[in-house]
């Protein structure tokens, strides 16, 4: 019968508690990091912003209105108020007139009487995915991007919405890999080389 030294049972041990610890991390990705990103508006979701902004009934409703419905950049966050210089850049960056919609461009002839709100609003929900020991260590980290984006224009003449337009993304998913095969000891060789070489 072999004997083992009180070294080795030592090793065989901490070997055995290891790879019990890397077995079982490996299906704890509830240990991983998460982020939530959500860009303040009146709405909470896609569906709600596309119903708000389906009330906005052009050469109808008015400024005053448009604060009743959740458009207005003095009370609401990421609602942001161009002047008619913007407008003409954003449907007419080369100045041609030929693109340009109708009452827009009715609107323009007014100068300073036409500007537009462009309402903003998204959420993005970031999750680390896959193997626990791989993301903590550095080597391998994988993330899980869901959300959805929502954007909102109203073209205003005198206080009237003339014009409105959106464009939006009801569902955003996507996975980023980011693969360091050296791990931690990457970071620490670009920290060496930045200290020597510094910028």
């Amino acid at each position: 019968m072999k004997l083992y030294s009180a070294t080795q049972v030592f090793m065989i041990v901490a070997t055995l508690l290891l790879l019990l610890i890397m077995v079982t991390l490996v299906g704890c990705t509830f240990l991983l990091p998460s982020k939530k990103t959500h860009t303040v508006s009146s709405w909470d979701n896609f569906k709600d912003a596309q119903v708000a902004y389906n009330k906005v009934v052009p050469g109808t409703t008015t400024v005053e209105e448009l604060k009743v419905i959740g458009y207005d950049p003095y009370t609401q966050p990421n609602i942001t108020i161009e002047n008619y210089l913007k407008v003409r850049n954003r449907f007419d960056p080369r100045h041609s007139g030929a693109q340009l919609p109708k009452l827009v461009h009715e609107c323009l002839k007014v100068l300073e009487l036409c500007i537009a709100y462009v309402a903003n609003t998204g959420f993005d929900h970031e999750k680390r995915v896959g193997n626990v020991v791989l993301d903590v260590a550095g080597f391998h980290r994988k993330t899980h991007v869901k959300g959805w984006v929502f954007e909102a224009i109203f073209i205003i003449n005198d206080k009237v919405v003339v014009y409105k337009l959106w464009s939006g993304l009801p569902q955003r998913e996507k996975f980023v890999t980011d693969s360091t095969p050296l791990g931690p000891l990457q970071s620490v060789g670009s920290t060496v080389v930045d200290k020597i070489n510094p910028l």
